[in-house]
């Protein structure tokens, strides 16, 4: 709707465990209010969403200025909220058009969850080496989505 505001509220926090470990989280939450449409949308319920990440920083570990990363996160995810529409359904006996108020759940099957990993090195003064290995479980909230891969090689040039 032209007025409807979102309002979000997002936590993040990190702990040195030791001088080159770092533990760090983040956990967002957003409320958008229900309101009354016309036409196609007449009515949309109070939507919830949230989102988590938590890593482990640690540096140095191979060598001098290297990263090593591993972070468990769900990206923004609707936990409650639905829509009515007003749906064509077809003709009557007259052929004259039908309607029904028809409403559909915002809330996704299934719950994405990611596991990342990422290791990068120093080559010289001016440039870096790494990797980045990612699983994606239920990946975009698909509870029958099989699980996705991912593996990067990255190489970066200042100049």
């Amino acid at each position: 709707a032209p007025y409807t505001t979102t309002q979000a509220l997002q936590f993040a926090a990190a702990v040195l465990l030791t001088p080159k470990v770092a533990l760090a989280g983040q956990a967002a939450y957003g409320v958008t209010p229900g309101n009354y449409g016309t036409a196609l949308v007449t009515e949309l319920a109070q939507g919830r969403t949230n989102a988590f990440a938590l890593g482990i920083v640690a540096l140095d570990r191979l060598r001098p200025g290297d990263r090593f990363t591993f972070t468990v996160s769900q990206p923004m995810r609707s936990y409650t909220g639905s829509i009515a529409l007003d749906m064509l359904t077809g003709l009557d006996d007259n052929g004259q058009p039908t309607r029904e108020r028809m409403r559909f759940s915002m809330v996704p099957p299934g719950r994405e969850l990611r596991m990342e990993m990422q290791y990068q090195q120093p080559v010289g003064r001016t440039a870096s080496s790494g990797f980045t290995m990612v699983l994606r479980h239920q990946p975009d909230h698909l509870a029958d989505a099989p699980m996705e891969k991912l593996l990067a090689w990255r190489y970066t040039q200042r100049f």
